[in-house]
């Protein structure tokens, strides 16, 4: 019986941690041994003690859920949990302060579109926020379900490495071997999670794929060197605004 569907990460249940995915110390010891890579955190103002992630009750990195209504849920991988940056410079808090919302950060680790609409599909009608923004993860990546896993929690990967027989192994092989299935799959949540959010009359926004966002200036990033740093997550939140903005326009 699958369990924990509403989690983004159960083991980061009601946590405080100094480091989180990527953005990990290992990664800063290593960078604090190379002059190039030491040189750009001294540059961009992180130490190991500038960002903290607190997590709540469902692994998320965001507040405890507050009352429905008057929030706004967000979507996504990495990029909208805020890895590499502090919690208050991240997309999602800083297009939530700006429309007075309650920030619902439903981002996840190396998540998935599949994570996304799972997670839409469990919170959304519980909530009810009044905006659900829907920030694309990469399509290549997939969300399975791993027997093994404890209480059968959701397995992210891009390809599964040990398939039991080869009816399985020819299903993966062509299923990723063609973009069509691909961008099927993300064609697939998206819809259904633009559905959920138009079902219980939600504004539903969908901001720029991951795919696009890897062109962020080298100069800005966050504290691990590879997600986009306190720059870029203000220009998306002026993005985010700004299509908020053009569909209440719209409407």
């Amino acid at each position: 019986m699958l369990k924990n569907l509403e989690y983004g990460s159960w083991n980061l249940s009601n946590s405080t941690l100094a480091w989180s995915g990527y953005d990990s110390l290992e990664r800063w010891k290593a960078h604090n041994k190379k002059k190039h890579t030491r040189e750009q955190l001294i540059n961009l103002g992180y130490t190991d003690e500038s960002i903290t992630y607190k997590y709540n009750e469902y692994g998320f990195r965001t507040e405890p859920f507050h009352d429905k209504g008057n929030s706004i849920i967000f979507l996504g991988c990495s990029y909208t949990v805020g890895i590499g940056v502090r919690y208050e410079k991240t997309m999602p808090y800083i297009v939530s302060r700006k429309l007075n919302l309650d920030c619902i950060n439903l981002g996840v680790h190396g998540g998935t579109n599949d994570t996304s609409f799972r997670l839409a599909n469990y919170w959304i009608e519980k909530l009810k926020p009044s905006i659900v923004v829907f920030q694309p993860t990469e399509h290549s990546r997939f969300e399975t379900y791993n027997g093994s896993s404890k209480d059968g929690y959701p397995v992210r990967c891009v390809v599964n490495h040990t398939p039991p027989n080869k009816c399985i192994t020819d299903f993966y092989y062509y299923y990723l071997r063609f973009d069509e299935n691909i961008k099927l799959n993300y064609d697939k949540n998206r819809l259904a999670i633009e559905a959920i959010a138009n079902k219980n009359r939600i504004k539903f926004i969908q901001t720029h794929d991951v795919e696009l966002l890897k062109g962020w200036p080298k100069d800005d990033l966050g504290r691990d060197l590879k997600h986009p740093g306190v720059q870029s997550h203000r220009a998306m939140a002026k993005r985010v605004i700004n299509k908020i903005n053009e569909e209440s326009v719209k409407i």
